[in-house]
């Protein structure tokens, strides 16, 4: 027996790629992008940055460059976080394409 193709099963479908596309882009930009917070530590004199991070149960500090690139990756590490909340919501949504995926 033949089965009927409905026009919701190919906007499921077409729903399902698209959620698919936008996460593996958003998670290649996360690994891009820095992780963790920032901190200015003060050495001799003169400011410094630091990324602090975990590493397992460790925590990381690697420099990151000077006061005067502060602005630019602050804003870097926000990016990260709203991409991150993105995935997070796209993995939501791809639940639910799957349980309308399952009601067929």
């Amino acid at each position: 027996m033949k089965e009927k193709k409905y026009f919701i099963d190919a906007v499921l479908e077409k729903e399902k790629q698209r959620n698919e596309n936008m996460r593996l882009a958003y998670e290649e930009r996360i690994a891009e992008l820095p992780r963790g917070s920032l901190v200015v530590r003060r050495l001799n004199g003169r400011e410094y940055c630091y990324l602090r991070y975990r590493d397992g149960k460790k925590v990381v500090q690697k420099y990151a460059g000077t006061v005067e690139q502060e602005e630019c990756l602050r804003a870097k590490i926000a990016e990260r976080k709203h991409l991150v909340e993105l995935v997070s919501m796209l993995e939501e949504e791809s639940k639910r394409i799957m349980k309308m995926e399952a009601i067929k």
